[in-house]
Order: C-alpha cells, then structure tokens, then sequence
C-alpha cells in the first residue's frame, strides 16, 4: 500500500511539476484548522490557551500575518537560483501558510470590519472551500477555462473568451459558487447561466423588471428553495409554534426565560430582558422544539404599525447552529402570507428593527435624506415618513359620526284601581 501511494506520489505530483502545489494545500488547510482552533478557544474563554496579539493595546488580525507571509513565499519563490527543489517546496508551504490566515479572514477585509462571528463571517469558510476545489482540480490536470493554458496559439483564446462570458453571466444571476466553480468545470457555468435567475440577483433587476412573468417564476422557484427546507426541517423532527404572548403561560414563560438566560451566558446569546409581560398580549412568540420538545429557538416579534410585526429578540442555541433560527422565519413568513392565525391580517414582516443586533438579522444602516423646499413643510414631510414606517396609525379623513345615545324605552302610565 505504501510503495502505490509513494510511486503515485512521484508519477503524478512530482514528475508533472505539480510537488510546490501539492504542498501549499496542507500548508492552507493547516493554518486555517488552526486558527479557527485558536479563535473558538480565545472566545470560549480558555485560561491556558493563548490570547489575542495586542502589542502596545492594538489587536492585530491574523490576517496581518498572512499578508506577510504570502509575499514573503511568493517573492522568494521568484528570487530563488539554484537552491534545489526543498527551497521551492518550503516556500510554497510558507504561501500556503499565509493564504490560509487571509482567506480565514476574507470576510473581514471584503466588509472592512469585524464581521468573523457574524453571517458574513460563512463568506470566509466559503472563500476557502473554493481555493481548495480549484487547487485539488488543478493537481488532478484540470486546466481552467476549457484547457485554456495560453502560449502562442489562438485557437484556445475564443474558447476562453466565450466560457468567461459564461462565468460573468452565472455570477450577474447570483450564483457565485457555480460561477466560480464554472472557471475549472466549465459546463457548470454554462447551465447556471442558461437557468433562472435568482430573483435578487443584479440580472433580475436589470432584465426581468419588464418581464414580470419570468420574475413570478424566479419567486416561485425561491419560495420552493425555502419550502423543501422547512421540509427537510419538519422531516427531522423539528416544528414551528407561534402564538401571541397572552397565550402564554406563566410556566412556560419562565422556561423559555430559564433557556435564554442559559444561552446567553455560556453562548453570548441575547440577554432575556423582560419576557411575559402583562402589557406585551399583541407581541407574537415563535418557537422551535427539537424532535425531544426542547426548545432551540425563540424569536419575540413587537407590532409594528396595524399590519406589521418587527423582528425584537432572537435567542438560540448556539450548539443547534443557525438553521432552526431560519426555519423559524421561513414558517413566519409563510403563515402570514396565507393568513394563518395568529398572523392573520400580517401584511409586513420586518427584520430590520432588533432591540439588540444579533448576526446575521442585525440592521444595516443606511443614511437617507429628506428633500422639502421650504422650513413649514418638515413636519408633514416627518409625519409622512412616520406614516410609511408605521409608526404612526393613519388617521381618518373625516371623523364618524357621534353615535346617538340609546333612547330609554317610554314609561308606561300607572294604573290605578279602584
């Protein structure tokens, strides 16, 4: 067994040239494993691990370290002469090194803030699953693009030219990992690109806001995305139940309270805050019980205007991952669009309004300016904007009608005998 793996070793990654590639990969996979180690324990909290780097009060990323790295192996890999084939090997260990801290961090330097426990944060997992397809499909003999390798044919170039279309279409239509992907499979390109659009996509706005047909088909085929996953949830035992907080009990008020304060002390969760108040009745409470009946989810709406709920609390637990958490939105969004009590007459969901931000459904802040002409005008223009925020109820053009007051039956006159 170990003289095959040795003379496939030889035959196929060094005899090809492909040895420095070979060894870059372990090099990314071993500093990303790594680090993510290291985070989970720093955050955890672990008295005999090493903290963060903060000289002089600065905390420095590791991705500062991966930057260094990265020129240090590929520079070197170009300045060294004749220095055999272990000083190529060890730099492109050294690269790989380096590649791994700054992928781990990509989210980070894409977003230009913190964002490495947040949803944006799967954006670096993602950037490494990716560099680690495309370096595996290069050490099997996959070139990009077709075969597309260059040197002074051009017969490879029109090929090439019409695949990258392929990509940049797949990717305008919101499916970045097939795009992706498309550059060294590139039949995965053309049918991403020859299929619906994502109806969020830069495409979808561009080319289906005329056509609104092919916009319903592309939300339906969203929405059935979002159904087979409620599917698949329900299929493992999870369930969905929502109720409006007067149909609470006080029992259950206090275990649901008793889980989030447990969550949020070991996990970081939201703080419970006040839960079961007598005042809340008209806020809705959704929960997801495991296949056991334990909760492992809970989100708190708040009214939000006549027709509206605002998203307000989120607890979960952290070792259910974020996937009940979705399936819980998912089932809101679905009930009240089909008018199930007790989101019957819900017209508006927002996510956006969170007491305390909690990744991934933390607002995103946006500046908005009002325009007006004249100083007199402000407060209409505020009121407007109130009105369509729902934070004021619309008022009736014309007050009704006095209802008249019921008249008293007539007294009957007193008889009297004789």
């Amino acid at each position: 067994m170990g003289h095959w793996l040795g003379d496939a070793y030889r035959v196929r990654v060094v005899d090809t040239g492909r040895e420095p590639l070979f060894l870059l990969l372990p090099g990314l996979l071993g500093s990303f494993l790594f680090i993510r180690i290291s985070a989970r324990m720093i955050r955890r909290g672990a008295k005999w691990w090493p903290g963060n780097v903060r000289p002089g009060g600065t905390h420095i990323h590791h991705v500062v370290f991966g930057q260094v790295m990265m020129p240090a192996g590929g520079v070197g890999a170009f300045a060294v002469r004749g220095g055999g084939r272990v000083a190529y090997d060890l730099l492109a260990v050294l690269f790989g090194l380096g590649c791994g801290l700054v992928l781990d961090e990509y989210a980070l330097v894409l977003h230009l803030e913190d964002v490495y426990w947040k949803e944006e944060g799967r954006q670096s997992v993602d950037a490494v699953i990716l560099a680690v397809a495309v370096i595996g499909l290069l050490l099997v003999g996959q070139a990009p693009l077709g075969g597309y390798v260059g040197g002074r044919s051009y017969r490879s170039y029109p090929v090439a030219a019409v695949l990258v279309a392929f990509v940049v279409l797949c990717l305008m239509t919101g499916k970045v990992w097939t795009g992706l992907l498309g550059v060294m499979v590139p039949l995965l390109a053309v049918v991403g690109a020859l299929r619906l659009t994502r109806p969020a996509s830069p495409w979808a706005r561009w080319r289906y806001a005329a056509g609104p047909r092919r916009m319903a088909r592309a939300e339906r085929r969203e929405d059935g995305i979002h159904r087979r996953f409620t599917a698949a949830m329900t299929a493992a035992g999870y369930s969905v139940v929502v109720r409006r907080e007067r149909g609470v009990g006080a029992a259950e008020w206090g275990r649901l309270a008793a889980l989030a304060d447990a969550w949020r002390r070991w996990r970081g969760g939201v703080e419970p805050g006040r839960v079961g108040d007598a005042g809340d009745g008209e806020c809705v409470v959704a929960q997801c019980p495991d296949p056991r009946g334990r909760a492992r989810a809970v989100l708190a709406f708040v009214p939000w205007g006549p027709d509206g709920l605002a998203l307000d609390l989120v607890w979960r637990d952290r070792e259910s991952g974020r996937a009940p958490v979705d399936f819980l939105l998912t089932e809101v969004l679905l009930r009240a669009n089909a008018g199930t009590p007790p989101l019957d007459g819900v017209r508006r969901v927002s996510f956006n309004l969170v007491r305390r931000p909690s990744e991934p459904y933390g607002p995103r802040r946006q500046e908005r300016y009002l325009l007006f002409e004249r100083r007199a005008e402000l407060p209409r223009v505020l009121a407007a904007g109130a009105l369509a925020e729902g934070l004021r109820a619309k008022r009736r053009l014309l007050p009704p009608p006095p209802t008249p007051p019921p008249t008293p039956p007539a007294a009957r006159p007193a008889e009297h005998g004789r």
